[in-house]
């Protein structure tokens, strides 16, 4: 049993699971519930809703979401992945070939689901390789960028094994 409602008029914030002392709300079932000015923002067991009160999902946002990625720029010839990469762009930027390292999970704890991005910035060739016990799935296995600005996308669907696209050649 809990029970905290505030509000000072109506910026809203309520926890609630019983009637401790109610003093209203409780709209429409309540486990956690945080809204400033009309806005609908939930916390409903594990999932979140923002915009919406009945999230269908673990985050479920209805509405606009703006989110930007950061960009490393890397001049070696010779380039492995970091937890840091996650999400973001890898500009591989040499004139000389370049080899861009996926490292086994035992390196780099990459969580299930992680997303991986690297474009060409110069005139080298990106070619991804596999770590130890790692593999990469690309369509005709191909894993080298074709020229500059071709871009590479890896996928994590488990523990070592990454799923490769983009506009890659042999």
């Amino acid at each position: 049993m809990s029970n905290i409602i505030v509000s000072p008029t109506s910026g809203v914030i309520e926890f609630n699971t019983g009637d401790a002392g109610i003093s209203e709300f409780h709209t429409s079932t309540a486990p956690i519930r945080i809204d400033a000015t009309g806005g609908n923002s939930w916390i409903t067991g594990s999932s979140v809703g923002i915009g919406t009160t009945a999230p269908a999902s673990e985050l479920h946002v209805d509405g606009s979401i703006t989110s930007t990625i950061s960009q490393r720029v890397d001049t070696s010839t010779s380039y492995t992945f970091v937890i840091g990469d996650q999400s973001n762009i890898v500009a591989c930027a040499n004139g000389s070939a370049i080899t861009a390292t996926v490292p086994p999970n035992s390196d780099v704890a990459f969580p299930l689901g992680a997303e991986l991005a690297v474009v060409q910035a110069g005139a080298g060739q990106v070619t991804l390789t596999a770590g130890a016990g790692v593999t990469l799935y690309a369509a005709d296995s191909e894993v080298k960028t074709r020229v500059t600005y071709s871009m590479a996308y890896l996928y994590q669907s488990s523990a070592n094994n990454w799923i490769v696209a983009g506009d890659l050649t042999s």
